[in-house]
């Protein structure tokens, strides 16, 4: 358990769509609130080369605490859910969020270049 994340699964664009800071933008396909159930140490470690937007037009490319947005594969999140520690993986949010990644694992060909993000609020 550590600080609240949302995941993020995204579909990044070609690099045509590059921003001002080289970075490229990724549509939001899903949003899942992990709450306080954080995987971060274990997969999350690679800063992504994308950026996505909230609500509205603000471009996110750090998360609340002012770090760089982290990014993993579809099948490296479903992987360490797979492979949770049994105290985490009774966690009331870890088996909605495993059944929604290997959804994805399952259709990764349907998308360009699917990616989760890892936003800390």
């Amino acid at each position: 358990m550590g600080y609240e994340i949302k995941l993020y699964v995204v579909n990044k664009t070609e690099s045509s769509f590059l921003d001002k800071n080289g970075k490229v933008y990724a549509q939001v396909i899903a949003t899942f609130d992990a709450c306080r159930f954080d995987t971060r140490a274990s997969i999350f470690t690679q800063t992504t080369d994308c950026y996505i937007y909230d609500d509205g037009d603000v471009e996110i490319i750090k998360d609340k605490y002012g770090n760089p947005l982290k990014e993993a594969t579809v099948q490296e999140v479903v992987n360490c859910l797979e492979n949770l520690p049994e105290k985490d993986a009774d966690y009331r949010r870890a088996k909605p969020l495993l059944a929604l990644m290997r959804a994805f694992a399952e259709d990764i060909t349907e998308w360009e270049s699917l990616a989760v993000l890892c936003y800390g609020y």
